[in-house]
């Protein structure tokens, strides 16, 4: 599950505030450990082009098609 949370400031630390829906979907409580994980957002335009392949665009799909009825 992939789910956009928000960072407040609780004293001198960020907090993560997990969706109510969530919370109750997951029956989480006070004190409950849970796994995060981070992910960094990739800058699409930077790996575009990069993948040198052999053959056209038109090529690659219709090899990706064959046995399709």
């Amino acid at each position: 599950m992939s789910v956009e949370v928000q960072l407040k400031k609780i004293g001198k630390h960020l907090g993560l505030v997990i969706p109510d829906e969530i919370v109750r979907d997951r029956s989480f409580k006070e004190n409950d450990k849970i796994v995060v994980e981070f992910i960094e957002p990739v800058d699409l335009g930077e790996i575009f082009g990069s993948l040198q392949l052999d053959g056209t665009a038109q090529e690659l799909k219709d090899f990706a098609r064959k046995g399709w009825k």
